[in-house]
Formats: C-alpha cells, structure tokens, sequence
C-alpha cells in the first residue's frame, strides 16, 4: 500500500511529528476521472524532486492515466501505484524510455472529460528519474498495512508516500478538515501521505 525507496527495516529514531506540506506541490484534482492511483503517484514524486533537487516540477497526471497499465491500471477505471514509470529502464510505459514526463509534453484532460486518453504511441520526452522502489516493509500478512513505525520511519527518511485507503463512508465522503478515524476494510482511493503527528 504504501511506497518509498527502499525495503530496510526500522532503524532510525524518529520524531514525533514530521510534516512535508512546505515541500510539495499545490493540491489538485482528478476530477470526474478515477484516477486518483495516477494523482498520487505524481505527487509524491512531485514531492521528492522538490526535496532532493530543489526544484518544482509540474509532472503529467495524463501520461501516467493513459500510458501506465502495470498492475491492473486502467485509466480511469481505477489502478495503482506507477512509480516504476519513473525508473530509467522502463520502456513500456514511454516509448523513449522511463522517467518524468512534464504537464507541458502532456496537458491533463482526463479529470475533465472523465475519460482515458490515449498514449502517444511515438513517446514523450522524459526526465527526472529514480533508482528504485519499494513497499513499506514489514506488512500485515492479511491486511496488508506495514506497522505504524515503520510509515512514519518511510516518511521522515523518504519523504510523502503513495498510499491507498478506504473512503467510501460518508464520514470520508463529508470530511472538510481536522482529525477522522476510520476503520474501513475496502480499498478505493489514493493519496500522499505527507506527514504524521503522533498526538493533537
């Protein structure tokens, strides 16, 4: 469920709070498009590049919607985590190979229209890259979620994550700020996780 860069057991000390929001991108929406897999994987990139690299970059939502099909993606109809898109020897994602493919090679249209687009069979120019990515480790056999040390020791080492969670109470569906504790088990949106604090 929840992706970073390496899969090495806990072995920092960690804070008690830690909170990316100043080094990532502005908040967007996907729309009337399901693809909320595509967004997320975006932005946590989005979010890495700024904290390694200094740098804002406006990452295509689009191309990872229309050209990403690796573990049951399906554009619009829903999917997961892309983050191997970005690694350099990925081609069958994008033709001229793994990497960030920016807004401007490829303007989202998706979270307008609702509907998948097509991928540029010729390929788009890509970009940043990464070396490698992996599942928080140390997951519940059953239900798949890693223990709480060791999200928060993904976040603070790492950076935001890729996670994806249930909301499809209507506790979720009203939600407007502050603090919600739910205990769904189905499995239907993703976001990033940019942050934690162990008590409010």
């Amino acid at each position: 469920i929840f992706k970073h860069k390496t899969s090495t057991p806990v072995t920092n000390s960690i804070p008690s709070k830690v909170d990316w929001r100043s080094q990532c991108t502005p908040i967007e929406n996907q729309g009337s498009c399901g693809d909320c897999w595509a967004y997320a994987t975006v932005g946590a990139f989005e979010c890495n590049i700024k904290i390694i690299d200094k740098v804002t970059r406006d990452l295509s939502e689009e191309f990872v919607t229309d050209c990403y099909t690796g573990s049951g993606s399906s554009g619009c109809n829903g999917g997961w985590c892309a983050f191997d898109s970005w690694l350099p020897g990925t081609s069958t994602v994008n033709k001229l190979g793994g990497g960030a493919v920016y807004e401007t090679d490829d303007p989202t249209t998706c979270n307008n229209t609702g509907n998948t687009g097509t991928c540029n069979s010729s390929g788009f120019p890509h970009h940043e890259t990464i070396t490698s990515d992996a599942p928080v480790p140390n997951a519940n056999p059953s239900s798949g979620i890693p223990p709480d040390a060791d999200i928060k020791n993904a976040i603070y080492t790492y950076g935001p994550v890729w996670m994806a969670y249930d909301a499809s109470s209507s506790a979720m569906s009203n939600y407007s700020g502050g603090i919600i504790t739910e205990s769904g088990t189905s499995v239907d949106h993703a976001v990033v996780f940019v942050g934690y604090v162990d008590s409010a």
